[in-house]
């Protein structure tokens, strides 16, 4: 896979999660329409899920071509709604 930006300029942000549980479920229902896509920051996330909110979540991005298709999608899911860390 390329670097170049032109390359970059291809995936798009389709939605974002802080918690990780929901960005996995949103994802693995892309896959499973065959849809590419990634969870960018998904990493970052499963070492220290604080750092979350410091970088704004996960990014689940698509290629362009997929973006109205995978919103369509994802807005059929019932993902969990982000829930508060307890105390």
């Amino acid at each position: 896979m390329s670097n170049t930006p032109e390359e970059a300029e291809r995936w798009v942000t389709v939605e974002t999660f802080r918690d990780l549980f929901p960005g996995i479920i949103a994802r693995s229902a892309l896959e499973a329409a065959d849809i590419p896509c990634f969870l960018r920051d998904e990493n970052t996330v499963r070492m220290d899920w604080g750092i979350s909110n410091v970088i704004g979540g996960m990014r689940l991005q698509v290629m362009q071509q997929d973006e109205e298709t995978a919103r369509e999608i994802l807005g059929g899911l019932a993902l969990p709604e982000d829930e508060e860390p307890p105390q």
